[in-house]
C-alpha cells in the first residue's frame, strides 16, 4: 500500500492528524504532487489550522483555480471571525465561478460581521436572486436577517 492510498485511508476515516503526520514526510523529501498537497490541505482545513492549509493548497499548481478549495477556506476564515481575510478568498472563488449563490450567501454573511450593512444587503440579495431552491432560500433569509 503506498502513502498515499494510506493517506486516502486515513482521510475517509477523518484520522486527518495521520494524514498530516504521514504527508508531512514526503513534504520534507519533496516528493509529493498536487493530490498530496490538496489531501494534506483538506487535513489542516479539519483540524482548523488553516494558514497551513492554505500552504499546502499554494503548493498545487493550480488551486487558485479549484473553485471549492477557495470557498472552503473563505468561509472557515469566517468562521474565525478572519471576516477580511475570507472576504479576500471569497472573491477570489467568485473569478473562478461567479453564478453561485454561495459566494453572495458567504460574502453577506462576512459583510454583516464587520457592520458593511449595505454590502451585506447587496450581496444577500443576489443570493436570492441566483437561487430557485425554497429550501435554501429561506436559509438565505433567515441567516440574512
Amino acid at each position: 500500500m503506498s502513502a498515499l492510498t494510506l493517506c486516502k485511508l486515513y482521510h475517509n476515516e477523518k484520522r486527518y492528524v495521520k494524514v498530516v503526520a504521514t504527508l508531512r514526510y514526503f513534504v520534507v523529501r519533496n516528493k509529493l504532487d498536487d493530490e498530496g498537497y490538496r489531501l494534506i490541505g483538506i487535513a489542516f482545513l479539519h483540524l482548523a489550522e488553516l494558514d497551513s492549509a492554505e500552504e499546502a493548497f499554494k503548493c498545487i499548481s493550480n488551486y487558485k483555480q479549484d473553485f471549492e478549495i477557495m470557498l472552503n477556506l473563505g468561509v472557515l476564515y469566517a468562521q474565525q471571525e478572519k471576516f477580511n481575510k475570507a472576504i479576500d478568498i471569497i472573491l477570489k472563488a467568485e473569478k473562478i465561478k461567479n453564478d453561485r449563490w454561495e459566494i453572495q450567501h458567504n460574502l453577506s454573511q462576512c459583510y454583516t460581521s464587520l457592520g458593511e450593512y449595505k454590502k451585506a444587503h447587496k450581496c444577500a440579495i443576489r443570493a436570492l436572486s441566483m437561487e430557485r431552491n425554497a429550501s435554501t432560500l429561506l436559509s438565505i433569509a433567515s441567516a440574512s436577517c
